[in-house]
């Protein structure tokens, strides 16, 4: 009889975590960031984390000291750097920079808002991150820019899941030139779709060139975030007569929630002043404006809501929401705009919030809308198909340019108590949280099979 096969290793390129080095995840990086923390702490040996070379175009294994930064959870540090004396404390992180001064400048700012924060010393940040960005780059030059010693891998025998960043970049060739078998997370395809959207709308035409070439390469898997995703995919294929790669969809995971279980409670709590709660990077495809024009409104008629607040870096094409901002200062008190928040800030929001808002004009998914009802949160969100997804048809959805149907739905769900507990019992009777191990054993499972 025959043995069964063993499935091949699968290496996981790491290589935009890396440069993500400690920024708060948010989406697209934080599912990467569930996908490498799993494949860290996954124990069958097939599974390898591997970074690319830029300087070579080719893959090697991580050091150890490169996989311990993808293991930091918020603001928290390893135990060598906890506990120091000032001085102690600055010599730790210029040893961390000597071994390791390849992790990009995300690391200068971390370390210096650290050292700031653990010693009081908040108006040296700018100081230290300039000399820790300084002395990085001048161990890199002194190291040659290597970083590692470690020899390039032959990856023909393995399935390669790539990184957003390597697949956005300009050195995709050189990665299928040395692999047979690859994969890539499609979040959606809104660079194609509405280059508009893009902070650089330049760059959709790189990244049409990138996924052709992938489509086109024989043992090339599409690792679809949800059914829509899917669904663009499959149009595209079709569109460009590019059929060739399998598609295969993965559960979503849970993945704030999960940490939030670990860490303490998740039951929802009564917040000392009520709010409305909308996590997204602050960009023109995420509809504040809107919101703005719905708060603004209920000022003018005297309609009383409760604050909104706005977790989210502030991106791009946001002129217009500035611009509205500036024209109406009474929203000034009505609108906060929190900026990106670690991990155990954006719990305490979604346990304490009346309910949320995501009117999204186009979603590949849509993390802000499962994540509400992860924490049992009821939340409004548009009819873009990857929302209504995101929230099985339990949740209401409108269009994203109704305004009309916008207000009247907020002011409904800020002043009826009896609406968001129905709301509420819905969630808790149809929906169910994944978990991170069973996200990444459907992806595993997903790259082996024939």
């Amino acid at each position: 009889m025959t043995a069964p096969e063993t499935p091949s290793p699968i290496y996981v390129d790491a290589t935009h975590a890396l440069l993500n080095f400690m920024d708060p995840p948010s989406g697209i990086p934080r599912v990467e960031r569930f996908i490498f923390l799993a494949a860290l702490a996954d124990p069958d040996p097939r599974v390898k984390i591997v970074r690319f070379r830029m300087e070579s175009g080719t893959y090697r294994e991580m050091e150890p000291w490169e996989k311990e930064p993808l293991l930091f959870k918020d603001e928290d540090l390893s135990p060598s750097l906890r506990g120091h004396s000032w001085g102690e404390g600055l010599k730790s992180i210029l040893r961390r920079i000597r071994s390791n001064p390849t992790l990009g400048r995300s690391s200068d700012r971390f370390y210096a808002r650290w050292l700031c924060q653990r010693h009081s010393i908040p108006w040296a940040f700018n100081l230290f991150k300039l000399f820790f960005r300084a002395y990085r780059l001048a161990q890199a030059f002194r190291q040659g820019r290597r970083g590692s010693t470690r020899p390039d891998l032959d990856l023909r025998g393995g399935i390669l899941l790539l990184s957003d960043g390597v697949l956005s970049g300009p050195r995709l060739c050189d990665v299928i030139g040395q692999t047979s078998r690859r994969a890539f997370l499609c979040h959606d395809l809104i660079p194609i779709l509405k280059p508009d959207f893009l902070d650089r709308p330049e760059h959709s035409g790189q990244f049409a060139s990138n996924l052709n070439h992938l489509l086109r390469a024989p043992g090339t898997r599409v690792v679809c975030t949800s059914e829509t995703s899917r669904r663009m995919m499959e149009a595209y294929q079709a569109r460009s007569g590019l059929t060739g790669a399998r598609l295969v969809r993965f559960p979503m995971p849970s993945m704030l929630y999960e940490k939030a279980r670990r860490q303490g409670p998740v039951e929802p709590y009564v917040a000392e002043e009520p709010y409305v709660f909308f996590c997204s990077t602050v960009e023109t495809r995420k509809n504040h404006l809107l919101l703005a024009r719905v708060w603004q409104r209920a000022l003018d008629e005297g309609v009383l809501l409760p604050k909104l607040v706005c977790a989210g870096r502030w991106g791009w094409g946001n002129e217009a929401l500035a611009d509205y901002l500036k024209a109406h200062p009474a929203l000034g008190g009505r609108l906060v705009f929190t900026g990106q928040l670690g991990d155990s800030d954006l719990i305490e929001y979604y346990r304490g919030a009346l309910f949320g808002v995501l009117p999204s004009f186009l979603e590949g998914w849509g993390l802000g809308a499962s994540e509400c009802l992860d924490f049992g949160l009821p939340v409004i969100v548009s009819t873009t198909p990857a929302l209504k997804e995101a929230t099985g048809g339990l949740m209401p959805a409108l269009d994203p340019e109704d305004f009309d149907g916008w207000f009247a739905e907020i002011v409904k769900m800020a002043g009826d108590g009896d609406y968001r507990r129905s709301l509420r019992e819905a969630i808790a009777r149809s929906y169910r949280p994944v978990s991170t191990r069973e996200s990444w054993e459907s992806i595993k499972n997903s790259l082996w099979e024939a």
